[in-house]
């Protein structure tokens, strides 16, 4: 099924694919990312040590892969509880 089908007009959470899907539609581009709030884990401390331990690992692939000043590889992408996006239509 097609994540373009059928997109609801209400401020909804969606996934990565949606999103890709949209801005590509629409002829968007990213121009900021924001977030309410950085997490780093969940509530137990099992989960916030791993995170710990594994998050920069995950911040340096980020940055290898999409480079540094990428809105890609930004702590708000890695960290953020919710995401906030800024695109502008590409003329």
């Amino acid at each position: 099924m097609d994540p373009c089908h059928e997109l609801n007009r209400h401020i909804n959470p969606i996934g990565f694919p949606e999103l890709k899907c949209i801005l590509r539609k629409n002829n968007m581009r990213i121009q900021k990312i924001a977030t309410n709030k950085y997490t780093r884990g969940g509530s137990s401390f099992p989960s916030r040590f791993i995170a710990m331990i594994i998050s920069p690992f995950i911040k340096g692939k980020m940055i290898k892969h999409f480079g540094k000043k990428s809105l890609l590889s930004s702590g708000e992408l890695l960290y953020g509880e919710i995401l906030i996006l800024k695109a502008k239509k590409v003329v």
